[in-house]
């Protein structure tokens, strides 16, 4: 309400309107008159006063027409009635059309000036009760957008988030908790945990926390199986909901499915496991042999020192073999494979590999040939990335291969692909270990291969780098008949 209540008497008797003006301007009231019914309602639309007094009999338009007009116009502003022909009918059907008080005339100022402070009062009470509807309505409706805000969040979370109150009942279970739990909130809400969640671990690790007293619990995690899926693991975060007097009143649960991180985390404790050993046997062979040396054992006999030292050599030759290998490894699981991508020629690439390879190949007394195709398609690689694939291959096409075989570098076309086949005459591959042979650190062992150095990570490297040109590798084998190797590359098209 405003700070100088505004007043308007509405009366048809010019000395009422005066007697009225003067008395409560002396009460520091702004006061407007009209000596009829159409005159007032005029000044009450143009000036919203707080209170009217209201003339019940005037000419063309009567007090009670008034009454209803102001009301229609707004129901905040009081109304008295102030007459000289009161009645009871007439106070009653006044107070029906909305008139807060009744004044008979003639009246003193005094029972003016009570009237108008109640009225005034009425004013304000009205105006408070409208300003904290609309604060309701207001707060409500941030109430529902907060909800609606909170709801859409808690849908969309990628982990799973379910709440369980004192009673231990579910309260509250998102779509990605439902699907990791296999439940459906219809079914599930309002019920017991026990027994609910199939899930013993995670059923107890609520429990626990909901049965806490006298402590302040705080924040705790905890891997638990899935229990409907094999091999799959979830990090449950558990937080309880403190009240007042720090009491559990219920518990919030977030669930993560960190399945692939603790594969990921296996394979490379796995990794480290493999290094470790495949670094131990060569190290520890060349320490025999130098103590052997420095023990002076071979004291004088020049020809075992000989041995002795190419053996550490052959041995240091095998660690440095292995140690490009894991750095091979190394730059493709950090993708630093097949970076510089463009057409190339491969029978080019393999004549260079069978030139590079043909020492070792007269070394090991195999024959060593190169047969392509006319008018092979490119591909589209990295060509120091193929020239390395190749080189393997045909490196361990030699050296598992008898004195007097052979080995055959071949390149086709075939539909789409470009094919190249490295295939010996060598000892050949058991079916049963074919299926292993590109995992890191495998090797076959069989008396015929006991005693060739490898790192067994040459064909994983291998299959990587391939994989890597949109391509792939299949083997053909026959124990003591050798082994084929075909890598499948996609054909460059010109256009």
């Amino acid at each position: 309400m405003r700070s100088t209540p505004r007043i308007l008497v509405v009366d048809d008797e010019e000395i009422i309107r005066l007697g009225c003006q003067r008395i409560l301007s002396d009460e520091y009231y702004e006061v407007l008159t009209a000596g009829d019914g159409c005159a007032g309602l005029a000044l009450v639309r143009e000036k919203s006063p707080d209170l009217v007094l209201v003339d019940l009999l005037m000419p063309e338009m009567g007090g009670m027409e008034l009454l209803e007009a102001i009301h229609q116009h707004d129901k905040k502003i009081v109304t008295i009635v102030i007459t000289g022909y009161a009645t009871i009918e007439s106070a009653v059907e006044a107070v029906k059309k909305g008139a807060f008080d009744y004044l008979p005339k003639p009246f003193g100022p005094e029972e003016l000036r009570a009237a108008i402070l109640r009225g005034l009062e009425r004013r304000r009470l009205l105006l408070e009760t409208e300003r904290l509807r609309k604060e309701r309505e207001r707060n409500l409706l941030e109430l529902a957008v907060e909800r609606s805000r909170t709801a859409t969040i808690i849908q969309s979370m990628g982990e799973g988030l379910l709440v369980v109150n004192q009673k231990r009942q579910l309260v509250l279970l998102n779509p990605v908790a439902q699907k990791m739990l296999r439940l459906h909130d219809a079914q599930a809400l309002g019920k017991p945990i026990e027994a609910l969640l199939q899930n013993k671990a995670l059923e107890e690790f609520m429990l626990g926390a909901l049965a806490q007293h006298g402590s302040h619990p705080v924040l705790a995690r905890k891997e638990i199986p899935s229990g409907h899926e094999p091999n799959t693991v979830l990090a449950a975060t558990l937080s309880p909901i403190l009240s007042d007097t720090n009491e559990v009143i219920g518990v919030v649960v977030v669930l993560r499915d960190i399945s692939e991180q603790k594969r990921i985390e296996k394979s490379k404790s796995d990794f480290v496991r493999m290094v470790a050993h495949e670094l131990k046997a060569p190290i520890g062979a060349i320490e025999g042999y130098l103590n052997l040396i420095l023990d002076g054992m071979v004291k004088g006999d020049q020809a075992r020192q000989r041995q002795i030292l190419e053996r550490c050599r052959d041995r240091a030759a095998a660690l440095l073999s292995l140690i490009r290998d894991l750095l091979d490894l190394s730059a493709i699981e950090a993708g630093k494979v097949a970076q510089e991508m463009a057409p190339v020629e491969v029978d080019k690439i393999l004549k260079e590999v069978v030139e590079l390879m043909g020492s070792e190949a007269r070394a090991q007394e195999v024959t060593l040939k190169l047969s392509t195709a006319e008018r092979l398609p490119k591909v589209v690689g990295d060509r120091e990335d193929l020239m390395r694939v190749f080189t393997n291959l045909v490196s361990n096409a030699i050296k598992y291969n008898r004195p007097g075989g052979e080995v055959t570098v071949s390149a086709s076309s075939q539909d789409s692909y470009l094919v190249v086949a490295v295939k010996d005459t060598g000892f050949g591959i058991p079916p049963e270990e074919q299926s292993r042979i590109f995992d890191e650190f495998y090797r076959v062992k069989t008396e015929h291969t006991r005693k060739i150095c490898g790192t067994g990570l040459g064909l994983a490297i291998a299959k990587r780098i391939v994989e890597c040109h949109r391509g792939y590798i299949e083997v053909e084998s026959e124990v003591d008949r050798g082994s084929t190797f075909a890598v499948h590359l996609p054909a460059y098209k010109t256009t």
